[in-house]
């Protein structure tokens, strides 16, 4: 299931595809890859049967064959975000970031408000080293989201290493007040103390 919402439509309900469906979250891969095979066989162009190969060959671990699928389904489909956010992280399993982050900008394009992939987008920029742009996507990040405390935690942590300490020091804060029990609380603390030290 994705994130933020982006899941795929299944617009088909027949009793054919929720067996195929059953097959994959029962974790039946391969008779669920058969069974969306037999169904290609019969309509290449079906977007979704693409789409959901894809998604059983990635949990098998074949995720450059789902990378095929899921390109496949995108060429088909090109409207559909959730199949170029499940190719985008099928890129990053790769370890493919430069077309994973092709692929998440090409999600945004379709929809621009998603806080979920400017943040994504911005953990690949800094993967890459883009600090400035890195900054940028959690800035959209944040504007589309307020309350998402993790980007803050994100943000900061680039205007820390870029030297903007003032600023990182106040989203380091807005990061703990939304979420003072979060998996980084411990570590934020610890920084926003290190950043009001006046040595610091």
């Amino acid at each position: 299931q994705a994130e933020d919402g982006i899941r795929a439509r299944s617009p088909s309900r027949g009793l054919g595809d929720v067996y195929k469906r059953q097959l994959y979250e029962e974790g039946n891969l391969d008779a669920a890859i058969k069974q969306w095979e037999k169904a290609l066989r019969v309509a290449p162009q079906n977007a979704d049967a693409h789409y959901h190969k894809g998604l059983a060959l990635e949990a098998r671990g074949d995720v450059e064959q789902a990378i095929t699928q899921y390109r496949e389904a995108t060429r088909l489909k090109p409207t559909e975000v959730s199949f170029y956010v499940q190719l985008a992280r099928a890129y990053e399993i790769a370890e493919d970031n430069v077309a994973a982050l092709t692929t998440y900008q090409d999600a945004l394009i379709l929809k621009p408000s998603s806080a979920h992939l400017h943040n994504r987008v911005g953990h690949l920029f800094a993967a890459e080293g883009k600090l400035k742009a890195a900054a940028d996507s959690w800035r959209q990040t944040i504007l589309h989201q307020p309350d998402y405390a993790f980007a803050y935690v994100s943000l900061a942590n680039v205007l820390d290493e870029t030297g903007e300490k003032v600023e990182a020091l106040s989203l380091f804060k807005k990061a703990l007040s939304l979420d003072p029990r979060g998996p980084f609380a411990k570590e934020v603390r610890q920084k926003i103390t290190r950043l009001q030290t006046p040595s610091s």
